[in-house]
C-alpha cells in the first residue's frame, strides 16, 4: 500500500532524479519502487537504484509561518506553503520523536501516561534546516523536533484525515448478483505463483468481502498451504480445517442434509472468524448443492434506507448467541451478546445472524421482543431480495473466500 506517490525525472545528462519515495509493505516485499511514465527497462532499473541511494535523504523545503502565541492556546497554528494548519499541543507532546520519548526501532511511544501533562504549553517554536524541521521547546524545557513532511502527513485537516482513514481501512464497495457474476475470478495456480495476483486477491477481499477462486485441485488439506501464504489459521472448537458432510448424531446443523439457512459463522464468538474459505471438493450433479450468498453491508444499508426503525432495533438490541455440544476439540458451550447489526461511528462493522444458534434467553421487555422479531422478519425479506442475494452453484475446484463479518451465506 503506497504511503506517497512516486516521481522520477530524467535529466539531460541521463540521470534520474529521485523526488519522492513510495513504500509498499507486503508479506514478502518490504520496499518496491516504480517509475512513472518510463516503463521498466533494465537501464532504468539501474538508474532507479542509483537515484534511490543518492537521494534517499532528500526532503522538501517548506515555507513556514508561525502564528503569534496567545495565552490559553491549546493548538500550535502555522502556515505551511501558504496553508494554515493546527496541531493540538497535547498531541505534539505525546508524539515527540526524541529517543527519550520514542523507540524508533519498534515505532513505539515511550512516554509514561502517569507523568504526561495534557495541558502543557511551549516556550518557543522555530523552524530549522531550511524549513524542513519544526523545533519546539516546551514549558518544562523538553525539546521536540518534527520533520515538516512527517507533520504534514498527520495534520488535522479533513482531507488528510480522510486519506488516513482510507489507508487504515480500505473503503468497502457493496455488490449484488450482477456484480458477483461479472467479478474477475483468479485461478488457484496464479495465486500460488504470483505475488501481484495474491495482492489483488487480498485487495478485492477487503474491498468487496468476497472472491471466488477457480481451478484448485480437488484434494483435502489444500487450503492450509494456500492460507499460510498470507495469514494464519484460526482455531475454534471445530478445529482449524473441517469437512462439511452429512454426519450422524452431529451437534451442528451444518453437518446435516437439511436446508441450511442464511447465516454468518460463529456469532457466539466475541473474536468472530474474519475470513472463511470454502473449498468445493465434491459437487452433487443433481439440482441440489446450490449456494446462497449476499453482501450483508448492502442488505443492512438497504434496510436502513427503507425501514430505519427496523434498522435501529436490530442495531441496538443485544442478542445472546450460543453454541453447545461436542466436536473434535471436545465439549463446548459458547455464549456472546451482540446485536444483529453492529455499528461503529454509524458504520456497519459486523453482521451476526444464525437462526439455529440464537439463544432462547432474550433479556428485553415483551414489547421490545415483539418489535425485534418484526424487524428481523423485515431484514429477512431484504436478504432474500433477488437484487441482493446470489443463488449459484460452486464447481468442483472452486474456493469461495469471504468476509464472515460482512458476507451472509
Amino acid at each position: 500500500l503506497p504511503y506517497t506517490c512516486e516521481v522520477f525525472r530524467k535529466e539531460s545528462s541521463g540521470l534520474v532524479t529521485f523526488y519522492e519515495l513510495t513504500m509498499f509493505k507486503t508479506a514478502r516485499v518490504l520496499f518496491s519502487f516504480r517509475c512513472q511514465g518510463y516503463g521498466k527497462s533494465s537501464k532504468l532499473q539501474q538508474w532507479k537504484e542509483e537515484s534511490f541511494a543518492l537521494n534517499l535523504t532528500r526532503r522538501y523545503r517548506h515555507s513556514v509561518t508561525l502564528r503569534d502565541k496567545a495565552d490559553g492556546d491549546t493548538c500550535l497554528v502555522l502556515s505551511v506553503n501558504s496553508k494554515w494548519l493546527s496541531f493540538p499541543l497535547s498531541w505534539l507532546r505525546d508524539n515527540c520523536q526524541c529517543s527519550e520519548c520514542y523507540h524508533r526501532n519498534s515505532f513505539s511511544r515511550k512516554i509514561l501516561l502517569d507523568t504526561f501533562n495534557p495541558d502543557i504549553s511551549y516556550q518557543s517554536v522555530q523552524t530549522d534546516d531550511g524549513g524542513q524541521t519544526l523545533r519546539i521547546v516546551w514549558s518544562n524545557q523538553h525539546v521536540s523536533e518534527f520533520e515538516l513532511d512527517w507533520l504534514l502527513k498527520r495534520n488535522f485537516s479533513p482531507d488528510v484525515q480522510k486519506e488516513q482513514l482510507n489507508f487504515i481501512k480500505r473503503p468497502e464497495v457493496t455488490w449484488g448478483p450482477t456484480d458477483f457474476a461479472a467479478a474477475t475470478r483468479p485461478t488457484f495456480d496464479d495465486l500460488m505463483a504470483s505475488e501481484e495476483c495474491l495482492y489483488h486477491f487480498l485487495e478485492n477481499l477487503e474491498t468487496y468481502g468476497v472472491v471466488l477462486i477457480e481451478g484448485a485441485p480437488c484434494r483435502p488439506g489444500l487450503l492450509r498451504n494456500f492460507v499460510e501464504r498470507f495469514s494464519f489459521i484460526r482455531r475454534t472448537h471445530y478445529g482449524e480445517i473441517f469437512t462439511i458432510i452429512d454426519k450422524a448424531d452431529t451437534h451442528n446443523v451444518a453437518y446435516t442434509n437439511d436446508l441450511l439457512q442464511l447465516h454468518t459463522d460463529l456469532p457466539y464468538y466475541e473474536y468472530m472468524p474474519g475470513v472463511n474459505l470454502l473449498h468445493c471438493i465434491k459437487q452433487d450433479p443433481s439440482a441440489g448443492g446450490r449456494s446462497w450468498l449476499l453482501d450483508g453491508l448492502k442488505a443492512a444499508n438497504k434496510l436502513k434506507a427503507t425501514n430505519p426503525e427496523a434498522f435501529q432495533v436490530l442495531s441496538s438490541t443485544q442478542v445472546t448467541w450460543s453454541d453447545e455440544g461436542r466436536d473434535v476439540e471436545g465439549e463446548f458451550y459458547k455464549l456472546h451478546r451482540s446485536p444483529v447489526i453492529c455499528l461503529a461511528e454509524g458504520i456497519v462493522t459486523r453482521i451476526n445472524l444464525s437462526q439455529p444458534q440464537r439463544s432462547s434467553v432474550f433479556t428485553v421487555t415483551c414489547d421490545e421482543a415483539t418489535r425485534w422479531y418484526s424487524a428481523l422478519r423485515q431484514f429477512s425479506e431484504v436478504l432474500t431480495d433477488p437484487e441482493v442475494m446470489v443463488d449459484f452453484k460452486l464447481k468442483e475446484g472452486d474456493i469461495l473466500a469471504f468476509s464472515n463479518i460482512r458476507v451472509i451465506h
